[in-house]
This record gives C-alpha cells, structure tokens and sequence, in this order.
C-alpha cells in the first residue's frame, strides 16, 4: 500500500491510496482533479474510485469533474450527506476493496457534518494501517461541531477513532497542525510531546513539507480533544464528564483569539483556519463560508468588505460566523 499526499487550495489534503500490485488507486476528495489526475500518472497508476469524507465543497467539489475525466469511475460518499457527484452511497460499516491487497472499512464519524465517513485502510501485506479522517479528526484537533454535538464527536474521536490500533497512520483533511499544536499548549503547557510535535511540525513547515501523517497513539498524547477521558483534563474545565470537557475544549478552541493577517481583521476563534473563509462559491460571484469550517452562506446580515488575496480574483467576500460558532468579525481600520 502506498499513499500519496495532494496539496490542494490554500491547505487542503487529498489522497492517492495505490494499491502497488495491481497499480489501482482511490482518491480521497480530490478537491482539484487535475492535480490529483497528474499526481496519479506520474506514478502510473489509474484511479477507480473517489472516497469523499463529507459534502462541505472543498472536499466534494471535485467529484464531478473527476467523473468527466474518469468515465464510469465510482463516487463513494456517506448516505446521510449530500455529497457532490456521489454515486455510491455507503454506511457505518461498509466495507469496500481496492485492487487485490486493499481493504477499505468506512466508518460514519459524525459532527462536523452528520453523514461525515472516515475510511479506515488495511492491506493484506504487514503494512500499518491508515485512516482518512477528513475534517472530524486533525493533528492535534478536531473539526467544528457544525451538524452535531459535543456527544457525538467524543463518539467519532474517542470511541470510534480511539478504538483503532494506536499504529494506525492518520491523514487528516487540512495542514492545521502547527497553529493546533499552539492551542494545545495553552490548554497542557507542561506537554512535553506537545512541545517537541510543535518544534518539529515547525520545521517541516519551514521546509515546505506536510506534518501528516500522524498516528492514533500520539493523538491520545498530544490532542487534547481526545484526552477528554483524563480527570487532569476534565478539571481544567470544570467538567464531570468526558462529553462536557470536549464541549468546553471546543467552545474554548473557538473563542481562542488571534490575528486573520490581513488590513487589520481580527477574527476571534478563526485564526487556525482562516482560508475557509475566502474560497470561491459555486454561484458566479459569490463567495462561500463553506469548505472545512464552515457552512455554505449568503445570509442578509452579512458583513461586506473588499479583499484581494494571492491566488483569487478580486473579490467581495462576504463575511459571517456560522451560527454554530461564536467567533466575532472586528474590522480595525
């Protein structure tokens, strides 16, 4: 089994997993099909199948475009979402095979989305396992709770992510890391391993390389997000529960101040994943809140201000917090 990261947009993964044997290939929400299609053949493999995670457009919005370029090719996507171009829907359970050595088990982890899929890999060769956790489960974080609740993401994180081998190699759907890892010390300032996975995903980010994989066992040592279990966790916030410190995490992750970098816009709780706020819209001359953090919307109320960034066209985005979070907008010029 061999798996080929795809940077994509601002700071989005998608995925090769290539069966060696047979040269078969998934891909994992091929965002922006060309380059997945030339990342492909430059290692002479074909792809048979897409595995989209969930439906937020920046992980979707590639499937039917690699559908035209890929006649006949399957589009995997959880029943409960509404996923672009899906043609097969599977769920909790679902097992699906690539080429000969290639084991596929889908796995619903919802919150972020409700039909959110993670798609656990094993190959018949003594490989470590994988798992493609889209945006329930980063480095060092977790997603927003856009369609669920604090209980079901300790569901998807702590149980469901938790039970896999702590082997288990994990490719999440963003490069958050570094700024992840901020949070986490602000929460567990004397984590050492969070100390040391910070001064290395700093380096690898300064050398232009990606910080993933990671693994299910160093997640339970450096995310705070699953080490709700812990009682030294739970009484930093006040919590009697697991389900309740993950809430307060969360709340807490989200209300974490920091600077957008831009003309001066602070944007409390978003300073981590600030490129989904701009990204184009599927509507000509719009441009969406949605992707990995958040919900597609043109909602009237909506904050208007004329930004130019690298790699977009002139805009006028439109600004809002999802009303699932509390993040505020404060313009300061």
């Amino acid at each position: 089994m061999k798996i080929i990261p795809v940077a994509c947009l601002e700071d989005n993964y998608a995925y090769l997993i290539v069966d060696e044997s047979t040269k078969s290939a998934a891909a994992v929400d091929p965002v922006e099909p060309e380059k997945v299609l030339a990342a492909a053949a430059e290692v002479g493999v074909r792809i048979d199948c897409v595995l989209t995670t969930h439906h937020h457009w920046d992980h979707a919005g590639g499937n039917e475009k690699m559908a035209q370029s890929v006649p006949g090719i399957k589009v995997y996507g959880g029943s409960l979402d509404n996923v672009k171009g899906c043609t097969d829907q599977v769920e909790n359970g679902t097992e699906l095979s690539l080429g000969k050595d290639i084991e596929i088990l889908c796995l619903h982890t919802p919150c972020h989305t409700k039909g959110h899929i993670s798609y656990y890999v094993t190959s018949k060769e003594e490989e470590d396992p994988a798992v493609f956790t889209g945006d329930t489960l980063f480095i060092a974080g977790c997603g927003r709770f856009f369609e669920g609740t604090a209980e079901q993401m300790y569901q998807s994180l702590c149980v469901t992510l938790g039970s896999l081998p702590k082997p288990t190699q994990v490719y999440c759907g963003h490069e958050y890391t570094v700024k992840n890892l901020k949070f986490i010390l602000t929460v567990e300032p004397d984590n050492e391993k969070v100390k040391q996975k910070l001064e290395w995903a700093q380096k690898q980010r300064e050398a232009n390389q990606p910080t993933i994989p990671s693994t299910i066992g160093e997640e339970f040592e450096t995310n705070t997000f699953m080490r709700v279990d812990l009682p030294e966790i739970q009484a930093k916030f006040g919590a009697k529960s697991p389900v309740e410190a993950l809430r307060e995490v969360r709340k807490t992750k989200d209300n974490w101040k920091g600077t957008f970098g831009v003309v001066g816009v602070t944007l409390n709780g978003w300073e981590d994943e600030p490129a989904n706020w701009l990204k184009p819209s599927c509507r000509p001359g719009m441009t969406s809140l949605g992707g990995a953090n958040g919900p597609n919307s043109t909602a009237a109320g909506l904050l208007a201000l004329p930004f130019f960034f690298p790699g977009l066209a002139s805009v006028t985005p439109a600004f809002a917090p999802p009303s699932s979070s509390p993040a505020l907008v404060t313009a300061g010029f």
